[in-house]
């Protein structure tokens, strides 16, 4: 998706579904919608983070890094959780549960 500004809850929910919301300028959003009105082909190069037009143009865009690592690595909230899998297991071997989760017998 490429338009000149997004909200913060549809960015957020975007980015957890793998969609690209790309910021870019109102006049250039303009001009791509003109280049592309009767249909076309535009490629998005997110590790570069630039956008390549049919007739060779590429326009750069912003965006956030944590989010671009995300998503080149498919990760999401349990993916990111599972990287510090070994840092949770070993804090957990020597912190006693605050609660106690087993059931009375």
């Amino acid at each position: 998706m490429i338009a000149p500004s997004f909200g913060d809850i549809f960015r957020n929910n975007s980015l957890k579904t793998g969609l690209l919301p790309i910021q870019l300028p109102a006049e250039e959003v303009r001009a791509l919608v003109e280049q592309y009105a009767g249909g076309g082909e535009l490629t998005v190069d997110l590790e570069a983070q630039q956008l390549a037009t049919a007739d060779g143009r590429t326009i750069p865009f912003e965006f956030d890094s944590f989010a671009r690592e995300c998503i080149l690595e498919g990760l999401d909230d349990v993916g990111l959780t599972l990287r510090r899998e070994e840092a949770i297991a070993a804090y957990e071997e020597t912190h006693a549960p605050r609660v106690r989760t087993t059931a009375l017998a």
